[in-house]
């Protein structure tokens, strides 16, 4: 019944002087709460039609064209699949040309979740009650639920405060507020080491695109720990400072130091020592990808301290927690919680959209589309945040402001009316510079005010 708010709405349109007004349900209204009774009541009295959808949803409403659908079936609470006769209604509802709007949430959306209850009604317009929802901006939730608008009603900021779900959304416009500062008044130290243990000979790109996106993102030193082999391929990069891992002098790096280790790392069981010594050396800023994810996964040695962020894909974090990845898709909110309690640090789930878990909160970042579906953007991902570490931003932060940029990046492509299948990691990087200046100057946001 959505709490009975189609038929004030359907009051409200034929007091506004709308010709015709139809509310087609199919509810035994003899059964129906005391509430929805009356609202409708007050709607037929005010000359709003009815039509009851299982007897009446006939052929002869195929000729049926109105000018604006209310969708105001379920919205937020529904956590059951629907029934054949709803099914039919959303379908037919889904089949006008119309557009439509829906009340507090598309009926057949999971709120929490954003995945369908059988079927769902396609909205261009949600209006929601008192706060967004989290499954309104994740998984199927934005192209169910189109533009969001937040209606208030009347909710007491101490309430929401106390019993608010600790679940935000964040966009480029506040995350640019974290770019670190970039003074003239400066050297290169001032602005951070980064240590990127990445790529092998296997796979020589992941250290290359990991390396450029820390300078890109303005490290001030930039070293990589790599295999040999590939080091004449490096030289596209003379600013990088190589070691090899068997001579790396790990005790010569300051507590200010941020590591980055896994993208494109496969060295097999080399792997674990790494992590072991930066924990028992105390560094903190410290960010965990791929290989470092897997090798963690297949030993389950969480070789993590609480200042640390990991990122990893759906696959990656299904074999950690040990769990069908199709699962994890469809309740990645929860995923990233359970990661979070069981590893104990900063969480950053990959995907539409990236999710930020951290000591009970969680943040949904409001960028990026299906342009970054594509092998190398973790390996850029990667290096922005570790210099964003480097540069002093707390764990939640840099990931933070890291995912914005990066899916900021992937929405600039496609708002200079270009393909998403086409991007590149390459193009993302020639990109940064520009795009990094603007959101600096807070000249580029990636979603609209009604966001």
């Amino acid at each position: 019944n959505n709490g009975s708010d189609a038929w004030v709405v359907a009051r409200k349109f034929k007091e506004g002087g709308s010709k015709n007004v139809t509310v087609i349900h199919h509810v035994k209204v003899e059964k129906a709460n005391p509430l929805w009774q009356e609202k409708r009541k007050l709607a037929l009295a005010g000359a709003v039609q009815e039509l009851t959808a299982v007897q009446e949803l006939t052929q002869d409403m195929l000729h049926f064209h109105p000018d604006l659908v209310i969708d105001g079936l379920f919205g937020t609470g529904l956590s059951r699949p629907l029934n054949a006769d709803d099914a039919e209604l959303i379908g037919f509802l889904n089949s006008l040309e119309a557009p439509c709007v829906a009340i507090d949430t598309p009926s057949g959306l999971d709120s929490n979740t954003g995945e369908h209850w059988g079927n769902c009604v396609k909205a261009e317009l949600t209006v929601t009650l008192g706060l967004a929802k989290p499954g309104m901006l994740i998984n199927s939730g934005p192209a169910n639920c189109g533009r969001i608008r937040v209606a208030s009603i009347g909710f007491p900021a101490e309430l929401l405060k106390e019993e608010g779900r600790t679940c935000f959304a964040c966009g480029i416009a506040t995350a640019s507020r974290w770019i670190p500062p970039r003074p003239n008044v400066s050297n290169k130290g001032s602005f951070g080491r980064v240590v990127l243990f990445a790529g092998s000979s296997r796979y020589r790109g992941a250290g290359i695109l990991c390396a450029e996106a820390a300078l890109r993102s303005g490290a001030g030193y930039v070293h990589l720990i790599s295999d040999e082999r590939i080091y004449p391929e490096m030289l596209k990069l003379p600013e990088v400072i190589y070691h090899s891992l068997e001579d790396f002098p790990l005790a010569s790096f300051g507590p200010e130091t941020a590591f980055v280790v896994g993208p494109g790392f496969a060295v097999g069981k080399k792997i674990l020592p790494v992590l072991k010594s930066l924990r028992a050396a105390a560094y903190d800023r410290v960010l965990l990808d791929a290989e470092a994810l897997n090798a963690m996964a297949d030993t389950r040695e969480f070789v993590v301290r609480s200042n640390w962020v990991v990122t990893p894909h759906p696959g990656e974090l299904a074999r950690i927690l040990r769990m069908e990845t199709a699962t994890l898709t469809g309740h990645r909110l929860n995923a990233v919680e359970a990661a979070q309690e069981l590893m104990g640090c900063t969480v950053l789930l990959k995907g539409f959209r990236t999710i930020v878990g951290e000591h009970n909160r969680q943040t949904i970042i409001l960028a990026g589309n299906s342009a970054l579906a594509k092998a190398g953007f973790g390996d850029v991902l990667a290096g922005m945040i570790g210099t964003f570490l480097a540069q002093g931003l707390p764990a939640s932060r840099a990931a933070i402001l890291g995912a914005c940029l990066h899916g900021n990046l992937a929405n600039h492509w496609i708002k200079s009316k270009r393909d998403p299948a086409s991007f590149i990691p390459q193009d993302m990087l020639r990109a940064l510079p520009r795009v990094l200046r603007k959101v600096r100057e807070k000249k580029v946001y990636s979603q609209k005010k009604s966001r």
